[in-house]
Order: C-alpha cells, then sequence, then structure tokens
C-alpha cells in the first residue's frame, strides 16, 4: 500500500478521512479504542515521532517483529519450511569493471549501515563498522560463452536459495560472471533481514549511479535505523499505539483463514528440493496500465485497491471460500523525520486483510470497501499483525496464512518504476517462509508487472501459471473477469 490510497480519495472523502485523523490527534476516541482492560496510556501520542537512540552507533539494538519472526523461522528445529527470507537477482550489464563496481558499492555500504548489519544469536542486531566489507567473486569467461553460461547456473544454484543464519556477515554476497563481447551477469542474493523492497531498489539505483559517476557518492541520511527502533519502543507507551493495536485486536477475532486454494499433498511437508521457489511474471503492456489506472481515477479508487479487487476474485474462483484472509505488506516509515524516505532498512510491516463479498455489488463497488479497509489498515499500521497476533496470547487459535500480496505501486511512479539495472533482471527468485503464494505489483517503464513467487511443488499441478494468466486477463481486459475455471 502506498500513498495513492489517499490521493485517489474524492474530496468529500479525504475531508472525512482528515478529520477523523484530527479528532484521533485530539483525543476524543483514545478511551473507546484502548484495548479492554488497559491502563491509561501515559503518553497522548497518536503517531510515532522520532526519538533518537543514544547509544553508540556499533552497539546491538532490537529487530522488529518481523525481523525476530524470520529468525525464529530460520533456527525452529521442527520447521515445515527450511528457508529465510530472500531475494536473488541476476543483472545483466554491458563493459563492466568488477573492481569500480566493487568501489562503487562500498560506497552504497558507507552510507546505509545496514548493509553492514549482523543478527546475532540472542536476538539482537549490530552494524559492523570494524571489518572489511569481502571482495566480490568474479569469474571471467569472456572468451567462453558456454563456460560463462554454465558458471550462471552455477552460481544460481549456490546462491538463489541462501539461507543466512544468526552470526553470518554480511548478510549479502555479490559476484561477476564476465562474459564475452564486454557482456556480464551481476549476482546479489540478499535476506530481508536488512532490507525492505524500497530499500532495495534505493541501493540499487545508488550503486549504479555511482558506478556512473564515482565522484558522487551518495550521502547519508541524517536519522538511521537504529533510530526507527528507538523511536518505536517509545511509541508503544502511547495512546496511539493503544489505538492501534486495540483495532487489529478487533480485526483478528473476525478475521477469516486464508483462501482453500488447490493444494497439492505435499502443502504440510518440506519441500523435496530445497530450491522450491519459482517466479513468474506477466505485465500488462503500458498503454492498456494507462486505461486501467485512468478507470480507476473516475471511480476514485486507487490503483492498488482496483488491482487488489480483480486478484481476490480471481482467488475466489480457484477456492470454495466467498470470505477469505490475506497477509499483506506494508511500508512502516512513519514521517518522523525528513530522510526517513532514504533511510535503508526492514521497515516492512505486515497487516491480514478480510477479502469478502456482498452478493449483488458491483467489482468497483467491491473496489471502494477494499481501499477503505486499505485505509484503515494504514491509519493502524504502526502496530503490525504479528504484535498484534501475539497480544492475543497463548489460547489464540492457530492459522493458515499462505497467501501474500504486496503493492509497490506510487503515486508519481517513485518507488514503483524501476529504472537502470531493475529493468534488466534476467533471472529472479524470492522466499518467505511459509509463503505459499506471494504476489506483487510494481510500476516497470510504465507497464503494470504482476510478479508470483510461489512453491510450485504446494499447488496442484498448473494452478499456479492458470491463475497468474487468469489475473493477467482480467487486468487486460478491463476488469471482466474469466469464467471459473472448470477442476478446482
Amino acid at each position: 500500500m502506498q500513498v495513492d490510497d489517499f490521493t485517489n480519495l474524492s474530496l468529500p472523502e479525504k475531508r472525512r478521512v482528515l478529520a477523523m485523523m484530527q479528532a484521533r490527534a485530539n483525543g476524543n476516541d483514545a478511551a473507546a479504542d484502548r484495548p479492554a482492560g488497559s491502563a491509561p496510556a501515559a503518553v497522548r501520542q497518536i503517531h510515532p515521532r522520532l526519538v533518537r537512540d543514544p547509544a553508540p552507533a556499533d552497539s546491538p539494538f532490537a529487530l522488529t517483529d518481523l525481523q525476530t519472526a524470520y529468525l525464529v523461522a530460520k533456527v525452529n528445529p521442527v520447521k515445515v519450511d527450511p528457508a529465510g527470507c530472500h531475494v536473488y537477482l541476476e543483472f545483466e550489464a554491458d563493459g563492466i569493471d568488477p573492481q569500480r563496481l566493487e568501489r562503487a558499492w562500498a560506497q552504497v555500504a558507507k552510507a546505509h549501515p545496514m548493509l553492514r548489519a549482523q543478527v546475532l544469536p540472542n536476538g539482537m542486531q549490530r552494524i559492523v563498522d570494524d571489518r572489511a566489507l569481502p571482495a566480490f567473486g568474479v569469474a571471467d569467461h569472456r572468451g567462453d560463452a558456454a563456460a560463462g553460461q554454465r558458471c550462471i547456473e552455477r552460481v544460481r544454484e549456490e546462491l538463489s536459495h541462501r539461507l543466512y543464519l544468526p552470526g553470518d556477515w554480511p548478510l549479502y554476497e555479490i559476484r561477476v560472471t564476465q562474459l564475452p563481447e564486454g557482456a556480464a551477469r551481476i549476482h546479489v542474493s540478499m535476506d530481508s533481514w536488512i532490507v525492505d523492497a524500497h530499500s532495495a531498489e534505493q541501493i540499487y539505483a545508488q550503486w549504479q549511479a555511482c558506478y556512473e559517476q564515482p565522484d558522487q557518492a551518495p550521502a547519508a541520511p541524517d536519522v538511521r535505523f537504529t533510530d526507527f527502533i528507538h523511536s518505536m519502543k517509545a511509541f508503544r507507551t502511547s495512546d496511539g499505539h493503544a489505538r492501534s493495536l486495540a483495532y487489529w485486536q478487533r480485526r483478528l477475532a473476525d478475521m477469516p483463514d486464508g483462501p482453500a486454494l488447490p493444494w497439492s499433498d505435499a502443502i504440510d511437508k518440506a519441500p523435496v528440493n530445497p530450491r522450491n521457489r519459482r517466479r513468474d511474471v506477466a505485465r500488462v503492456p503500458a498503454a492498456q496500465w494507462t486505461k486501467l489506472q485512468a478507470l480507476f481515477a473516475q471511480r476514485r479508487l486507487s490503483a492498488t485497491a482496483g488491482v487488489l479487487a480483480v486478484f481476490c476474485d480471481v482467488l475466489r474462483t480457484w477456492t470454495a471460500n466467498d470470505r477469505f484472509g490475506l497477509v499483506l505488506t506494508l511500508q512502516n516509515r512513519p514521517p518522523m523525520h525528513a530522510d526517513i524516505q532514504r533511510v535503508s532498512g526492514p521497515f516492512t510491516s505486515s497487516a491480514m486483510f478480510a477479502a469478502d463479498r456482498v452478493d449483488g455489488e458491483t467489482l468497483g463497488e467491491r473496489a471502494r470497501r477494499y481501499g477503505e479497509q486499505l485505509l484503515d489498515a494504514l491509519d493502524h499500521g504502526h502496530v503490525g499483525a504479528i504484535e498484534a497476533w501475539r497480544s492475543l496470547g497463548p489460547d489464540r487459535p492457530q492459522r493458515n496464512d499462505r497467501v501474500v500480496f504486496t503493492s509497490l505501486l506510487a503515486a508519481g511512479g517513485s518507488p514503483g518504476e524501476q529504472a537502470g539495472w531493475m529493468q534488466r533482471v534476467a533471472f529472479a527468485a524470492a522466499q518467505t517462509p511459509g509463503t505459499a503464494l506471494h504476489c506483487q505489483l510494481r510500476a516497470v517503464q510504465g507497464a503494470l508487472e504482476i510478479t508470483f513467487d510461489a512453491v510450485p511443488s504446494w499447488f496442484k499441478d498448473g494452478v499456479v501459471e492458470r491463475m497468474l494468466e487468469a489475473f493477467q486477463a482480467a487486468l487486460r481486459h478491463r476488469m471482466h473477469l474469466p469464467q471459473p475455471p472448470a477442476c478446482r
């Protein structure tokens, strides 16, 4: 979810949302939203404010809730899905000088301390400044195309599903394969312990810019990720935190389970092949995507809400559930400092979304309701689903949430509009423990790119491919959904 969820509201709706936020800022509904049985909050504060971390830069600091969840998934001895939250990319580039590329990376890592972060076995993290960054692995196959291709495949086999563990450092690895005629493949393995999608795109853009202009090193932001951690800790004593926690506790009490898709018999078993993730990509061409965005705007819908409604209807044709839950990822970057958007780190938070359907409503009406639910999620987004779920105590019911939805669409084309190397991705793989399907939206060269990161073996044969085809067709035909498939 991005700011377009507010931007595309009608003027009366914007006034209503702003009035509601102002009322909350004045404290009018803090008591009503406080969790049952809790004491009055000590601090009258609706949104997080900057509280700088006074500790030295190399001092250990706490993990976010999502970082902690990744840690638990990695070290759990009975885990079904032995995977980390990890992204692997291969960029195509021409005329690359590996040493210059490495120097440019060092400049970027100097500006973004989380690239030098280490997660400790005790559940803390620290910035490592007393060790040199490792050199890039470089394989020179400029004289043998076949050997170069074999090298690419070997590196892909080694890095595409890399599992980083507590104590490992750094939490990324970069290699370069040099190919004939000046071509090169840049391999990047990076753990989501240290960056979110916004941060990764910013890092890659700065890396390319610094490579092309070595004297233009990126400036470090005037706020650190540790300041964000410290600020969110202080926010836990506020009215705003109590209000958001109470909201999610109420929502979770009635939140449906994830969609019952056509799972295979292997769904509750560890994958036989540890390199079990596959990325499938589809696009809505720029001309059609422009028309579809105009249609959303005419209906006062955000692009995210409109596409999410279509996605949910496509899922609904593959499940018997009219009402099901999805995990949404949010960017929890409170506007506590002018530089907060320039900070690289794992700002990702999670929220739960109830995908329901009302008899007789149009898809546009459903998208409008979904948009309002997205706005509510954003308004209470400083408390994530993990924290809220844990707050329900040990007797909380178990959930099966295997489908995740992420929108990187943004008003104005940034950061959702990729540039440079990010437009020349030759191969990609991503994984999140326990997630069977992760749908991501982003803008690429004016088109809408839909990415399905999935575990195909957890689905019946061909289901993932057919769902993606149906989703793409629904969008390209301006929200006219296809008929349900013959077999589920």
